[in-house]
């Protein structure tokens, strides 16, 4: 006769929650967040004439996003999704969804080193400002390659550049706070 204390229904409860399917239903959940932010770039099209201004939301949501996540490729997983969602809901340059991913891409790399170091909040901050600032640079490698001219760009390189790097800053420190204040929560 078995003993009643439990530990066979453990066993079958946790036996029964493959990881394979927790790995899918993360991947769903950054592919909606990228989803989420292509969708926030969409309605946020106030004509501010202040080039990065969605690295506010999008970089927010990619950090937090990335920090949630135990996958490795979590930023890049976001950035599809908000590529997806751009291409569904046509606006910006064919190169934007290319850019999303790239920026995502880019956050992978480095927040392994970022997240281990000691002020890491301020660290993923400015991963986050460096990534956001590639479309710029691209915007501005495709100008002098191609002749495609980007609105951003009509004033110069340095005001883009700038101006994503404050917003991807923001956005990023308001990712990491977030992240870390839902960790101080779980806690208590």
């Amino acid at each position: 006769m078995n003993p009643t204390n439990g530990v066979s229904q453990q066993k079958t409860i946790s036996s029964s929650f493959s990881p394979i399917q927790s790995r899918w239903a993360v991947i769903a959940l950054l592919l909606l967040a990228g989803v989420l932010a292509g969708y926030l770039h969409q309605v946020f099209r106030l004509p501010l004439k202040m080039p990065g201004r969605h690295g506010l939301e999008f970089m927010a949501i990619m950090i937090f996003a990335r920090c949630a996540a135990g996958t490795r490729y979590a930023g890049a997983s976001v950035g599809a999704g908000s590529a997806g969602a751009t291409l569904w809901l046509s606006h910006g340059l064919a190169i934007e969804p290319f850019i999303f991913i790239l920026q995502g891409l880019a956050l992978d790399f480095v927040y392994p080193k970022a997240r281990a170091m000691a002020s890491w909040v301020w660290s993923l901050a400015l991963a986050a400002a460096l990534a956001h600032t590639i479309k710029p640079l691209i915007d501005w490698v495709l100008m002098l390659t191609t002749g495609v001219e980007s609105d951003s760009l009509i004033s110069g390189l340095a005001y883009p550049v700038a101006t994503h790097l404050l917003f991807g800053f923001i956005g990023g420190l308001c990712g990491a706070l977030a992240w870390k204040a839902t960790q101080k929560n779980l806690r208590s």
